[in-house]
């Protein structure tokens, strides 16, 4: 009996003021769509698991013991890698991502890449590159150099030599409170900024591709955001045209 007067009562309450239900259902509504704005997704690994999880800290351990696991690889296309307008563009194009690029710990490709070798029993340690600018001559070693190493195929060139790789490591610590994986704001940070610098090269005739770990947890994240947004924004519009029927 109680549970059918308080039903009736309501009702009465629905039909007798079911404007200012609506309205306040709606402004409600467009209250709630406008913090979509400020909607933050983190898919790393780090947001699955609480701070003080035993498997977190022993990742931040490794972290700070042999630094980040995360790499970001910008692909070049190019007829003739070891022309001279390449390299200098290979310089410049290096430079840039060390100078502008944040939380990066170093960026490589085969102007930087280290060459191993013996003598008299010992093992020696060198760059590829001991000077720059190249003449002629120096630009076909470096070219002999890179194309008969084996341990720089299919690392900073590929095996046809049309396809040139730039290294770039983020750093493993961002503080210096100790290790730290960089967050998705910083990872962003860092897409950002390599976006910036291809967008200065995008009128050469030269093909970029960008990949890594940073990129795809980026770039997931982002598709995530809209997606959300899309649904949200079609739950409301459902949600407010039932009110109208209803009412």
């Amino acid at each position: 009996m109680k549970n059918r007067t308080l039903n009736t009562a309501l009702a009465k309450l629905t039909v007798n003021y079911s404007w200012p239900i609506i309205i306040t259902s709606i402004l409600g509504l467009i209250l709630i769509g406008f913090q979509l704005k400020d909607l933050k997704i983190d898919n790393t690994m780090m947001s699955f698991l609480p701070e003080e999880s035993t498997t977190i800290q022993d990742y931040k351990s490794l972290h700070q013991i042999f630094g980040s696991d995360e790499h970001i690889i910008i692909g070049v296309e190019s007829s003739d890698p070891f022309s001279k307008g390449f390299v200098d563009f290979l310089a410049n194009i290096q430079k840039s991502l060390e100078n502008e690029v944040p939380y990066v710990k170093s960026v490589e490709s085969y102007l930087s890449a280290r060459r191993v070798s013996h003598s008299d029993g010992e093992l020696l340690v060198d760059t590829l590159l001991e000077s720059y600018p190249l003449n002629e001559q120096q630009l076909n070693t470096l070219k002999d150099d890179v194309l008969s190493n084996e341990t720089y195929r299919n690392v900073y060139i590929n095996r046809a030599g049309d396809f040139v790789a730039i290294h770039i490591k983020p750093l493993s610590t961002s503080s210096a409170k100790g290790s730290m994986v960089l967050d998705s704001k910083q990872k962003e940070g860092i897409y950002n900024a390599i976006q910036r610098i291809l967008t200065q090269y995008k009128n050469s005739d030269k093909q970029f591709y960008l990949n890594g770990s940073p990129i795809i947890q980026y770039e997931t994240t982002k598709g995530y955001a809209l997606e959300a947004g899309i649904y949200y924004g079609l739950c409301y519009l459902i949600i407010m045209v039932l009110l109208f029927a209803l009412f």
